[in-house]
């Protein structure tokens, strides 16, 4: 490993990140970034979205915030109850990240939403409570579920926890079926 002198880092907000040999922070900045749901695990997803730089970003939610999600939902304030979550996600997200565009989407994923959306994707990221849309929108492989031959399936979590779809899945577990 090459050692890493303070002269070769440029310092920035995202300086530590580039200490890591593989980091590629260019890429993370141009990548199309789908995240479907702006509940308690879109929350978390979306701020480590931002923190870690993804700058190109649609939100997709349908519910609006209630004063029990405040307890769960770090991106969101008193202020917020009443309001769209895709709104105020994304309102938050560019206060973390004041460089990135994040386009609000209020709609069902399901039948809201144009197969466009996940074309224009490069990663697409469900933080979903609700298995049916976690499943279709993640897997390609369920009934009726969303399917882009330009990505694989790199992850699939139907506990209530999050799931990702990346073009850049190794396609060997692509072929695989798992």
């Amino acid at each position: 490993m090459t050692p890493v002198f303070d002269s070769d880092v440029r310092e920035d907000r995202f300086s530590r990140l580039r200490l890591i040999s593989w980091w590629d922070q260019e890429r993370i900045a141009g990548c199309r970034l789908l995240v479907i749901g702006a509940g308690a695990l879109g929350n978390e997803i979306l701020k480590n979205a931002a923190l870690l730089g993804f700058t190109k970003v649609i939100v997709v939610d349908l519910d609006r915030i209630e004063e029990s999600n405040l307890s769960r939902a770090v991106l969101y304030r008193s202020d917020d109850v009443g309001k769209f979550k895709a709104d105020a996600a994304a309102s938050a997200y560019c206060s973390l990240s004041p460089d990135a565009t994040v386009h609000p989407i209020i709609a069902n994923v399901l039948h809201g939403c144009g197969l466009g959306l996940f074309e224009w994707s490069d990663v697409i990221v469900a933080g979903l409570d609700n298995r049916e849309a976690s499943v279709q929108s993640v897997d390609p492989r369920a009934e009726g579920g969303r399917k882009n031959p330009n990505h694989s399936n790199d992850l699939f979590n139907y506990c209530g926890s999050a799931g990702a779809r990346s073009g850049q899945a190794d396609s060997r577990v692509a072929d695989s079926g798992e």
